[in-house]
């Protein structure tokens, strides 16, 4: 047990060092999402050697916990890590492990979490004649083409920036309805259940052919239940590990675009544009798509960001320039 603890520290002390490590293609996929307000994350791996494997979460180089498990058959791994500590709104912490690829070699893997409060994004109600909402609940103000959308809607999206006409158009389709009252949250993470949520809206809201929950995450009440319906029948999401969808868990930049890519049904495409991204990416082809259909252009000095938090007003703007961009 000594022995397996000191390798963990020597483990993290190398990823603080280094940050994320670069990978080879055929290492697992770690990720991970935690609420403020809680003392717990999930972390979840994929891909695995099935067997022992160990890491940790910190924050500003202080280490806040150690955690440890084994990996399944077939390679995954989910679980609630307490971390000892509240989390805090906008914290950034990292989480890494040690673990074996396919190929059997050990290697260090890390992500980085952006903790925020997860917040419903619940189907807006349909504006009523007078104003009010019908049955005591708030409208969403109807907002004209020639209007200052942060004026009539929300005060933390301004007309220069640039997921503006996408939100306006959200609104209009009633895609999204904000965060609460004046706030769309563009900065604030997305998780896996809003994404999926408002890309079902985007693609008109189609009725699955069948309600069975797939996942033993997704209850029948959860405002994305149907959504996370007609996504695995679509062959959109397979969840993140054994009969689970992690609806709450935080959704990376890759995992947004490759959701976008399978439900356009789009061919591979060859060739990539990031230094971040390689051929052997499980997203690779959809970031290509991606790139080809202008749908994003990286988040700069030719990188793609695939681990980076997939925010609100980043979602919104790639499923603008998907479904819309007029």
């Amino acid at each position: 047990m000594k022995q397996k603890l000191l390798s963990c520290v020597l483990t993290l002390a190398l990823c603080l060092g280094m940050g994320t490590c670069a990978l080879a293609a055929d290492t697992p996929e770690l990720s991970a999402a935690g609420k403020a307000g809680e003392n717990t994350i999930t972390v979840t791996l994929r891909g695995a050697e099935p067997g022992y494997w160990f890491g940790g979460v910190w924050k500003d180089n202080e280490l806040l916990c150690l955690f440890d498990g084994a990996a399944d058959a077939d390679g995954s791994w989910t679980a609630q890590v307490d971390i000892g500590r509240t989390i805090q709104a906008e914290d950034q912490l990292m989480v890494g492990l040690s673990a074996q690829n396919g190929s059997g070699d050990r290697y260090s893997q890390t992500v980085a979490l952006s903790a925020a409060p997860v917040v419903p994004d619940p189907k807006p109600d349909k504006p009523s004649g007078g104003g009010g909402g019908a049955g005591g609940g708030t409208s969403t103000p109807v907002v004209k083409p020639d209007e200052d959308i942060s004026k009539a809607v929300f005060n933390d999206v301004k007309d220069s920036d640039y997921f503006a006409a996408p939100v306006h158009w959200a609104l209009e389709r009633e895609i999204t309805s904000g965060v609460e009252e004046g706030r769309f949250g563009p900065e604030l993470p997305c998780t896996r259940g809003q994404i999926i949520t408002f890309l079902w809206r985007a693609a008109g809201s189609p009725q699955p052919k069948s309600l069975a929950a797939a996942f033993q995450d997704v209850a029948e009440e959860d405002y994305f239940f149907k959504a996370v319906c007609w996504a695995v029948e679509q062959g959109i999401t397979g969840g993140t590990g054994l009969n689970v969808f992690s609806p709450d868990m935080t959704c990376t930049r890759a995992q947004a675009v490759a959701m976008l890519y399978r439900a356009a049904g789009a061919g591979t495409t060859a060739g990539t544009t990031f230094s971040d991204v390689t051929p052997d990416d499980y997203f690779a082809a959809a970031v290509q798509w991606a790139v080809d259909r202008e749908i994003t252009s990286g988040v700069g000095e030719g990188r793609f960001g695939p681990e980076q938090p997939c925010t609100r007003g980043q979602i919104i703007t790639f499923l603008w320039r998907q479904f819309d961009r007029t």
